[in-house]
């Protein structure tokens, strides 16, 4: 939370945590997915430093649940840890403050702070009582180390730049940072994204690109409304270098009219059904409704990409959870048809960053495991062109709640800051946003010019080698 890393603690913690879910499974009989039994461990016989016998107390199915459920776990503890920690980082930036003066404290300090004013005003009288009482006991020992060893005295200007940094967090305790996240660098616990039985690796930026079945689409205006030129188009994409194809029936332009579900399975199945049928690329299917994402699963989508608020959808989140499929939950305000009179913030990164983090939340209480969830702050729904860019400027901090995907290909606020009405003229717009947030951190990048988004990323990548 304070650095943008996974800490070395952090890790161990992590690990700790992941060993005690897995005790609890298999030892405990505390999990849902199984009836009140203990699991042996499997075991294998070793000779020579070779194994020559292996034992498998249970069975390949059952070890896959028991994954499963210690991924639950895990995934709902972090994300409750996270809430908490996220609810009370001023109270722990003044801590460590505190810390930074004082170098220790004691339940003795904590009580103090509380007394005085809840964390929030410690007196004059109250430090310099602490630093005296500090002193008497800890400065000699100090004062006996730094003179005796000089590898140690950087240590205080390490801590200054740190106080500094502290002290230049905006008013939602985040502090900036100059560090670029760069593309092949990144957080560990963000390595690939479960999509059913895939894990795609997330160690690069991948490439979505889009497959509009639709008769009004504002980029290609129904280009791809046909079927047959819709499976066409998609295995184009491949083999141009898309890593992931995104399949939608319904425009989410504002104003236009809903199309009914079955409507829209009319639209995308087929083409899901016969794409996975010659190519074994992972597909996604752009929809908000729980009942087309579970049809099109059904027939070999692997991700479910929906533009609607995913807090408090239950439906669509017991798809997810049911078929293992990942999902991209988007922020938006109202639906596609009012949401461009709803672009009214405060803070528009800061609302949305915490919007994200209640999807977070509410799915794993939904229990679908973290790794199922990749962000997106949804770039022109619901937000004018000055809200756009300052959430795409904010893409490096979107990425510590999740893997981000990013999708601006074409949109309005690319014309309006080029002067470009024409959507097929905006591709150079389209890609330089795409490559700039992957270098700043974004896992995936949503696009319908996929060839020249995969040179830029391919030529940016070896530049940066």
């Amino acid at each position: 939370m304070f650095t943008g890393d996974l800490s070395t603690g952090a890790r161990m913690d992590i690990k700790m945590a992941s060993e005690i879910a897995r005790k609890m499974v298999c030892a405990y009989g505390m999990r849902r997915c199984f009836r009140v039994q203990s699991f042996g461990d499997n075991q294998e016989t070793l000779f020579l430093g070779r194994e020559v016998a292996r034992h498998q107390a249970y069975s390949e199915a059952t070890a896959r649940k028991i994954d499963e459920e210690v991924d639950r776990l895990v995934s709902e503890a972090y994300a409750r840890a996270s809430q908490m920690l996220a609810e009370n980082r001023k109270r722990l930036e003044l801590l460590v403050e505190h810390l930074l003066e004082a170098e220790t404290m004691d339940g003795r300090d904590v009580e103090e702070l509380i007394k005085e004013g809840g964390f929030g005003t410690m007196t004059n009288a109250l430090l310099k009582s602490r630093r005296m009482r500090i002193r008497k006991t800890r400065r000699p020992l100090l004062t006996s180390l730094w003179r005796s060893l000089p590898m140690m005295r950087p240590y205080p200007r390490r801590m200054a730049r740190y106080r500094r940094r502290c002290r230049g967090s905006d008013e939602r305790g985040c502090a900036p940072s100059a560090r670029v996240n760069v593309m092949d660098e990144r957080s560990v616990q963000f390595r690939e994204w479960q999509c059913r039985e895939r894990r795609l690796p997330l160690t690069r930026p991948l490439v979505m690109g889009i497959v509009n079945v639709t008769p009004d689409s504002f980029s290609d205006g129904g280009k791809w409304f046909d079927e047959e030129r819709a499976v066409a188009h998609a295995l184009e994409l491949v083999e141009e270098g898309a890593d992931i194809l995104d399949i939608g029936g319904e425009s989410t332009q504002p104003g236009i009219a809903p199309v009914s579900e079955d409507e829209e399975c009319r639209r995308v199945l087929p083409v899901i059904r016969r794409v996975t049928a010659v190519n074994d690329v992972p597909i996604s299917v752009d929809t908000r409704n729980a009942a087309v994402a579970r049809e099109a699963v059904a027939v070999g989508a692997c991700i479910v990409n929906d533009v609607m608020p995913f807090a408090g959808d239950v439906a669509m989140a017991a798809v997810v959870r049911e078929t293992g499929a990942g999902m991209v939950a988007m922020h938006m305000r109202g639906t596609p048809q009012d949401m461009a009179g709803l672009t009214g913030y405060d803070d528009v990164v800061g609302e949305v960053e915490e919007e994200l983090r209640k999807a977070l939340v509410f799915a794993a209480e939904q229990g679908i495991a973290a790794g199922q969830m990749v962000i997106d702050p949804g770039i022109g729904f619901a937000k004018d062109t000055a809200q756009n860019v300052a959430l795409l400027a904010a893409t490096e901090r979107f990425t510590r709640l999740a893997p981000v995907l990013i999708g601006v290909s074409r949109k309005r606020f690319i014309g309006e800051l080029c002067n470009e009405p024409v959507p097929t003229e905006r591709v150079g717009g389209s890609v330089g946003i795409a490559v700039w947030c992957a270098m700043h951190g974004a896992a995936v990048v949503r696009v319908h010019d996929v060839k020249a988004t995969r040179q830029a990323l391919t030529v940016v990548q070896a530049l940066m080698a």
